[in-house]
């Protein structure tokens, strides 16, 4: 069983900041309902009666402020948060209410995809992510290791698997089967295309400013623009002259 996407408060009294934190989860299949709130008093009742997953609050809003919300609903039983704020001089508080990150804005792509990285940290998947696929293919079942698959693109109610120069159909969504492995292993790059970490080669910068993951096998995976903040945090040796 794959686990429930994870529902996400987004608290800001912005709009323009709201958005800009919604269009970068959006791209990340472990994340369900994204509910909002423009002000603090809105975003209290939203954690005492809905109880998401994690948030993401402005530090200071109309209302309450992030931090007296955080102090009337109680850190024990907050979900892991981030602050968002415009002021650096909120850190120490934010830290010492619990937080899990800080986010100061305007922040990049490849910052909000760490702070990402931290909530999800906090929560325990629902099952443990499969070692093998059963992929059925007319009357032939294919048993495939998940080690060995180095990316999966969708085909419309199928996915292909490739593996080792093969080609395995399976029937499913790739938001669904996405859903069910590790994320620190496989990463969306693209909304037709999962990529395996353990099979990327580099990743380097094509025409237009785009960027392109070169798999071990050769195989070219373009990266959208959309996609980026899941494989910002590779390692140096990874990319070249990426951002």
């Amino acid at each position: 069983m794959s686990p429930d996407p994870y529902s996400v408060l987004v608290a800001d009294d912005e709009a323009p900041a709201r958005r800009r934190i919604i269009d970068l989860l959006r791209p990340s299949p472990e994340i369900g309902a994204i509910i909002e709130a423009d002000n603090g008093d809105e975003a209290f009742r939203i954690l005492s009666q809905n109880r998401p997953d994690f948030a993401f609050l402005d530090v200071e809003m109309p209302g309450l402020s992030g931090l007296e919300i955080i102090g009337r609903v109680g850190p024990d039983h907050m979900p892991p948060t981030v602050f968002v704020t415009a002021y650096e001089n909120h850190a120490i508080a934010a830290f010492d209410a619990a937080a899990t990150d800080y986010l100061l804005k305007p922040f990049r792509e490849a910052r909000f995809a760490l702070a990402l990285s931290r909530l999800k940290a906090r929560l325990p998947r629902a099952s443990p992510p499969p070692d093998r696929i059963v992929a059925r293919t007319g009357s032939v079942v294919h048993f495939v290791p998940v080690g060995d698959i180095e990316w999966i693109e969708s085909a419309g109610v199928y996915v292909v698997l490739h593996v080792g120069g093969r080609e395995i159909l399976h029937r499913g969504s790739l938001t669904t089967l996405a859903n069910t492995l590790s994320a620190s292993r496989f990463v969306r790059v693209h909304r037709s295309a999962v990529v395996n970490l353990a099979k990327v080669s580099h990743i380097a910068h094509v025409t237009h400013g785009d960027l392109e993951a070169t798999l071990a096998s050769g195989a070219k995976i373009k990266i959208s623009r959309n996609f980026r903040a899941a494989i910002a945090e590779l390692g140096s040796d990874r990319h070249e002259g990426c951002v």
